[in-house]
C-alpha cells in the first residue's frame, strides 16, 4: 500500500485543523502500549490541546493516532510536551504533531487469515481500571489497517476496544480499535471486524511485518522457467560457417 509523509509545519496545521475538530475525540496510543481519548479543545498550528484521563500519558511521550477520512488513513504522530492537572482525575495535554503518514486505498485493503491468541479489554474500562483482566480472543484476520476476532461475547459496532495479541513471533502488538461490523455467532463465538483507530510506531511496524509475512504465505508458489539450451561458441561458429 503506497504511503506519503507530511513534516513540514505549514501543511502539518493544516491537515490537523482539516482532520482534528474541536470537540471531538481522537484516540492515540503511546510506545508503552497505554491507550488514551483525548477530547480536543484547541487545535492551533501544530499543536493540539485536549483532555484524557490523568495517568497514562506524561511529558516525552511519543505517541500516534489513526484518522480515517477521505478513503484513506492518516497516521498522526505526536510528541507530548505539556501535562497539567485539571480535576476529578482529569488532565490537560498539549501535543506537538510532528509527523503524518497517509495511506492510500484503505477501502480496498487486502486482509489475511490468521490464528492468533489475543486479549480484549473495553477502552473505558483500561483507562479507568488499569489492571482491569481482559477477555481472551481468538484473532482471525489482519489487514494493514485493521484485524478481526472471535470471542464469547459480542460488542457493539462503534465501541472502541484496547486490543493486545502475539504477532506469531513470540512478540506482543497492542492497539486501540474500533468495532465496525459484528457478524452471527459462529459455534457460540461473535467475528468482530475492527478498524486500527490508536497504535504505536514500533507496535505499528509489528503489525505491519505480520500482514507481509501472512501476504507472502498466501503467494502460490513460482514455477521456474525450463531451461533453454544455447548452443556453444564452436558450435555456433561451425553453424555460421556451413
Amino acid at each position: 500500500m503506497s504511503s506519503a509523509s507530511v513534516t513540514d509545519q505549514p501543511a502539518l496545521s493544516q491537515e490537523l485543523a482539516r482532520l482534528v475538530a474541536p470537540g471531538t475525540d481522537i484516540q492515540v496510543a503511546a510506545a508503552s502500549g497505554a491507550c488514551a481519548r483525548v477530547r480536543a479543545t484547541v487545535a492551533a498550528e501544530d499543536v493540539l490541546i485536549g483532555a484524557a484521563v490523568a495517568g497514562r500519558l506524561v511529558p516525552g511521550d511519543a505517541v500516534s493516532s489513526r484518522i480515517w477520512a477521505d478513503g484513506q488513513v492518516h497516521a498522526l504522530h505526536f510528541v507530548v510536551e505539556e501535562a497539567e492537572a485539571t480535576m476529578l482525575e482529569r488532565v490537560d495535554l498539549l501535543l506537538r504533531l510532528v509527523r503524518i503518514d497517509v495511506s492510500a486505498n484503505a477501502r480496498t485493503e487486502e486482509r489475511h487469515d490468521c490464528d492468533l491468541d489475543g486479549v480484549v479489554i473495553p477502552a473505558l474500562v483500561a483507562e479507568h481500571q488499569p489492571n482491569a483482566r481482559g477477555l481472551r480472543v481468538r484473532l482471525v484476520g489482519v489487514s494493514a489497517h485493521g484485524l478481526e476476532f472471535l470471542s464469547d461475547r459480542g460488542y457493539r459496532e462503534g465501541e472502541e476496544l484496547d486490543v493486545a495479541y502475539d504477532d506469531g513471533t513470540g512478540r506482543r502488538v497492542a492497539c486501540r480499535v474500533r468495532v465496525q461490523r459484528v457478524a452471527s455467532p459462529l459455534y457460540g463465538r461473535t467475528r468482530h471486524g475492527c478498524r486500527i483507530v490508536a497504535i504505536a510506531q514500533d507496535e505499528g511496524r509489528r503489525h505491519a511485518h505480520l500482514v507481509s509475512r501472512l501476504a507472502l504465505a498466501e503467494r502460490p508458489p513460482s514455477v521456474p522457467e525450463p531451461a533453454v539450451e544455447r548452443p556453444g561458441r564452436m558450435r555456433r561458429l561451425r553453424l555460421r560457417a556451413s
